[in-house]
Formats: structure tokens, sequence, C-alpha cells
């Protein structure tokens, strides 16, 4: 009869199945590196316990983030030891090419280093606060942005326009504008295909808003909203897309295609693992030229306290 027949068929499918998924499953086991964490930081809420994130490796380590530290092992396996304890999750950690040090990122502002052998944590870039502003011109690297929230505030910062200056007899307290965190000369943005979410949407809105122009290559085009994250019974989760976006006109904006650069300059890992980084020099060249035809000028000087009387003023009687 053919019923059985069907049944005789899928048992030894499902049969097939389940020894391929075994093998596969046992070939994963032998190539895995028998990593043992010990000890951990309680408390954390960078990541659940057990969930091992951002691995990076040199020619003899792994490092990796667990439960908000960052954590050694050797490359084949053994014992992971931890490597920070300081305040708040690290993230994203990378060997420097001699596998002596290793930047990461955390919940703080800046990027830091620290050795392979533990010790005291350098920190290597700064917000510069206000001393980006009142410069000639501005660079703005988004390259390798990994996206997040839409760089709404981000765009509309750069968008301001200066209406009016002022002076503060106080005590002397001097002058300033409004609004005061401002910049005034010509900007330009550098990208690249590591770029996606909202890493493709601050370019868009930066040519949208006509800031000025973008320097490097295209931007990966995944620009898609994520927020459903169902969970695994390991304790993982998977970021799922759920949310596309389509411009003015009716049609799906950017996602698939990226935003293509203005002038486009190769990232080329052979060149800039030696220092020099052609997009950057390329979007310095431009900033000169356009420093060039559109020469900042600081705002005129206070003028004098003596005001004028109003000639609309009316003369009011005063009784004796």
């Amino acid at each position: 009869m053919i019923i059985p027949i069907l049944d005789i068929v899928i048992q030894v499918l499902v049969t097939l199945a389940l020894l391929v998924l075994s093998s596969s499953a046992l070939a994963l086991e032998a190539a895995t590196p028998d990593i043992s964490i010990q000890t951990f930081a309680p408390n954390r809420a960078e990541s659940p316990v057990g969930i091992v994130r951002y691995p990076d490796i040199s020619a003899k380590q792994i490092v990796f983030a667990y439960n908000g530290e960052l954590w050694l092992v050797p490359r084949e396996g053994g014992i992971a030891a931890s490597l920070t304890s300081s305040a708040g999750p690290q993230r994203f950690p990378k060997f420097s090419p001699d596998g002596a040090r290793i930047a990461f990122t955390g919940s703080y502002d800046g990027t830091y280093t620290i050795s392979i052998g533990g010790g005291s944590i350098t920190r290597v870039t700064h917000n510069p606060g206000a001393a980006q502003l009142d410069k000639a011109a501005l660079i703005i690297d988004e390259r390798w942005n990994e996206g997040g929230y839409a760089p709404f505030h981000f765009v509309d910062v750069l968008s301001r326009q200066l209406y009016l200056r002022y002076y503060d007899l106080r005590r002397r307290a001097g002058g300033g504008r409004t609004p005061d965190y401002i910049h005034q000369g010509p900007l330009c943005m550098l990208i690249n295909g590591v770029s996606y979410s909202g890493g493709d949407l601050l370019p868009y809105f930066f040519r949208h808003r006509g800031l000025g122009k973008l320097v490097g290559t295209r931007t990966m085009g995944g620009m898609a909203g994520a927020g459903a994250q169902p969970s695994f019974v390991d304790g993982g989760v998977s970021l799922v897309p759920h949310v596309g976006f389509y411009d003015t006109k009716g049609d799906w904006a950017v996602e698939g295609r990226g935003v293509a650069p203005d002038f486009q300059v190769m990232d080329d890992p052979a060149v800039m693992v030696n220092g020099p980084d052609p997009q950057l020099n390329y979007a310095i060249q431009l900033m000169l030229k356009e420093i060039r035809r559109h020469r900042y000028v600081a705002g005129p000087e206070q003028p004098s306290p003596a005001r004028a009387a109003s000639p609309n003023r009316v003369k009011r009687f005063i009784p004796r």
C-alpha cells in the first residue's frame, strides 16, 4: 500500500537526518576548544550568565566578553582568566597586530587598551567637547557604525543655525551665542561598507539635510528596524528585523542598496594596516578646498553698551 511505504520512507529520512546531525555535533565538539570559566563577576546586566560575546583571536589567545568583563583563554582551550574588573560592561575587544594589547569599548565614554597581562587601562580616545567648536571645518567619521537608534539628534545639532549673540555684564561673565553648541564651517562625512542600520540612516539624513559631502564607499544597506528578540533555551537571543523604511515618494529607501558616497575612496586594509587612511586623507584635502572657498569668519565684536533711545518711545507726563 502507498501510505505504509510513505511512512517507512519518512522514518528512514528522519533517521538519516538524526545521524547527520549527531555526526556534525560530534565534529563541532571535537573542533571547538574546551574553554572553562571558573569564576565570574555577579550582578552584571550586560549579558546573561553563560553567554560568550564578541570573541577575537590572536596567534596564541582568544579574548571575549562574558558577563560584562573581558576574559582571556589560550587558543587551544583551557581555563579562562578575567582580564578586567572595572565599573561598567566592556565590549568589542580586539587584539593589537602583535597580540600584546587589547582595545575595547564600554558603557563609559571612549576607547581603551589593556595589556594581555592585565594591569592599568589606558584611554586612547576622548570626546573633545567644546574643543571641537569654532573650527574651520569638521570631518565626521561614521565608518564601522553598527547603528542602534535613529540619529535624529546628531543631525539636528549639525543643522543648527546661529540666531543671536549676547554679552553678559554680570561680573565680567563675557559673551556667547545662541545656540552655543554649533558648527558654522563646511562638513563632510566618512562612510564605508561596514556602516549599517543606524549607520545607514546617519549619512542618509546627512545628505538629505544638505550638510556636506560623503567620502568613502557605499554603506551596507541594512537599514531595517529590529526589536523582537525571541529567546533560545541556552539563554541566547535572535535579533529579528521587522521594520522597513520608505521615502516621501513612496519608494523603499536604502535597504538592500546602501548610501553611495559623493566621492568614492576605498578603505584599503593593506594600506591602512600601516597607518595611512586614504579616506581620511581625501576628506582633509576636500575640507581644505572648502575652507578656501568658504573661509570661516568669526562673529562681529560686541557693540557699544550705550544704546540709542527708541524713536517710538512715548514721553510720559511726570507730575511735580
